[in-house]
């Protein structure tokens, strides 16, 4: 009988063998490369909650003043008065004060919640005052009389402002302020974790960023200091800017990856004098 051609035994033995060494290599290749690529994306999304908290404090924090502009600092929790629209004292009419507004953001006019008015000194320090303020349609005349000849600009507006601002003479730089509270609290959308919030005034807390891990807190640079520090600075007229030590978590945990990424920036003040 004649033999039909194939394998042998040992042959068929070796060939599985070598099969499954060769499937057992690819599918640790693709194990691997399937955990590299999502560290990486986990990695990508730690890195977008610290910038998106970021980009949002720094606006806010920047304008503020050492002298005057800090309420309350800690580790967890800072309260500023945040400046949002600036002009020129142009008069002072009974019970009021004529201003000359500089243009701003529509939205942050619409959004802001008024805590009260500073206005600037002779020595450069400005002098604030919590009140409600409220605004009418003021006299261009004030403004543009040759005693005072304060040009409103294209975009900006003129209004009277109640109460008055006593102490400020005529072309005085002022500006309307608001209260602003950023805290790090338990979150909300990420339970387990510590979130970002802002706060207008008194009112209701919006979680801006999150998860951070709990060693995410706010930092203080002082006058004539290179380097944050821990300690709140006493006095507090010596902050020059803050530090936020971020430590964001990604949000991707559903999908089996945890990963932290550290994120430390400085926001210095622009409105001081030293």
């Amino acid at each position: 009988m004649k033999a039909r051609p194939g394998f042998t035994l040992a042959e068929t033995l070796v060939a599985l063998v070598l099969v499954g060494i060769i499937g057992t290599a690819l599918t640790r290749l693709m194990v691997n490369q399937s955990g590299f690529f999502n560290k990486q994306g986990a990695l990508s999304d730690a890195r977008d909650v610290a910038r998106a908290a970021t980009n949002i404090v720094m606006s806010d924090l920047r304008m503020v003043n050492p002298a005057g502009g800090i309420v309350a600092l800690g580790p967890d929790s800072i309260t500023v008065r945040v400046p949002y629209r600036m002009g020129l004292v142009c008069g002072h009419p009974a019970g009021r004060t004529t201003i000359s507004w500089l243009p701003a953001d529509s939205i942050v006019l619409a959004e802001a919640v008024p805590a009260g008015y500073a206005w600037q000194a002779a020595n450069g320090t400005y002098n604030y005052v919590e009140a409600a303020v409220t605004q009418t349609s003021g006299s261009s005349a004030r403004c543009s009389d040759a005693a005072t000849s304060i040009t409103t600009l294209s975009g900006g507006a003129m209004t009277d402002v109640a109460p008055q601002v006593s102490g400020a003479p005529v072309a005085t730089p002022v500006f309307l302020f608001q209260r602003i509270t950023y805290r790090f609290a338990n979150s909300t959308m990420y339970p387990g974790t510590k979130g970002l919030y802002r706060q207008l005034g008194s009112g209701t807390p919006e979680e801006l960023a999150a998860p951070f891990d709990a060693s995410s807190r706010f930092r203080f640079y002082v006058l004539d200091a290179d380097t944050a520090q821990n300690d709140v600075p006493s006095p507090v007229t010596d902050l020059r800017g803050l530090e936020l030590q971020l430590v964001a978590m990604n949000r991707m945990k559903s999908a089996g990856t945890a990963e932290t990424t550290p994120l430390s920036t400085a926001v210095f003040f622009r409105n001081r004098l030293d």
